[in-house]
């Protein structure tokens, strides 16, 4: 008698161990920057017996099923697409229920999928998760997805956290002067499509005169010097150095402390940029007409090769 209750008792020890042992919930993770379908087989064979057991728990028991769910991070696969990290959420998903397949699940045991992002970067945000639950419950108050439902990336949220201002100091070359203060402004697209608007002033004065003003009596008076433009600059990619920027814009070279100039150019400045960090450097030249009043010349062309170097500062968007 005492044999047999001794035997009873460790046998219901031994279901006890064996249901506590028994996953209710397996976390598959975490993955590295990229898509999940990328993954080599050993990646998910290493989570492959709990897996199994998981599957072979819901499929000998109707009353049970799995919720599926993948996340990703704040850390950005890649900056140039607008359905980064959403994307990367669905597919490690799909990824997750293309193994449980293999292992023997069947669509109608899927309860649940949900696709989530959070701001915080790591990698223990980057994962996808199978868990048990009970179907009759969990019906009446979970979403249920259809067969082959996609996540839909929040275009607009994505486009306005592309954007990033910017603002910035630094010099220029100018046909007067040798060096010239330039202060600018910009809005820029994921770092490829860039609005520029550049003040430049002098803040010193040159005897140095082009040789088409000299002999007009400018070289008699002090001057100073400022330049007004808007440019939009387009790059390849985010990640590409050089741009091409085009723009319009107006120079002045004006009698000091009067607001009448001695003459201005009126152009279309084209060029290239190079950027690095918070650094951008111009090399670029112009096609207008300059307008030298005393003498009313006005006189089409292409301007003179001139450079620039900034330090920027820039808010928001994708870092």
């Amino acid at each position: 008698m005492k044999k047999t209750i001794c035997i009873g008792v460790i046998a219901i020890l031994l279901i006890a161990v064996g249901a506590w042992a028994t996953p209710k919930k397996v976390v598959v993770g975490p993955f590295k920057l990229g898509v999940a379908t990328s993954m080599p087989k050993s990646f998910w064979d290493q989570f492959r017996s709990d897996l199994k057991m998981i599957v072979d728990i819901v499929m000998n028991n109707p009353a049970k099923g799995v919720k599926l769910k993948a996340q990703s991070d704040g850390n950005e696969f890649d900056e140039a697409s607008d359905a980064k990290n959403g994307g990367l959420a669905w597919d490690r998903l799909f990824g997750l229920k293309q193994y449980l397949f293999s292992l023997g699940l069947t669509e109608d045991r899927i309860v649940e999928e949900r696709c989530t992002h959070v701001p915080e970067k790591g990698g223990e945000y980057r994962f996808a998760s199978v868990e048990i639950v009970e179907i009759k419950t969990e019906k009446d108050t979970l979403y249920i997805a259809p067969a082959g439902t996609l996540y839909v990336a929040d275009t607009t949220k994505n486009f306005f956290s592309k954007l990033r201002l910017g603002i910035g100091a630094g010099l220029s070359s100018a046909e007067e002067v040798d060096w010239i203060t330039r202060f600018n402004a910009s809005i820029d697209y994921n770092k490829i499509v860039y609005v520029i608007f550049n003040y430049d002033h002098s803040v010193f004065t040159r005897d140095k005169l082009l040789p088409s003003l000299r002999g007009l009596g400018f070289e008699k008076k002090a001057t100073w010097n400022r330049e007004y433009e808007l440019l939009v600059a387009v790059f390849p990619t985010h990640r590409f150095p050089v741009g091409l920027m085009v723009g319009g814009g107006q120079y002045e070279n004006l009698v000091k402390d009067e607001d009448t100039y001695h003459w201005r150019r009126r152009s279309i400045p084209f060029g290239l940029l190079l950027r690095g960090g918070p650094v951008m450097c111009r090399l670029s030249t112009d096609y207008g007409f300059s307008d030298y009043e005393n003498e009313q010349i006005v006189k089409w062309g292409i301007g003179v090769l001139t450079a620039s170097i900034t330090l920027n500062i820039y808010f928001g968007g994708a870092k």
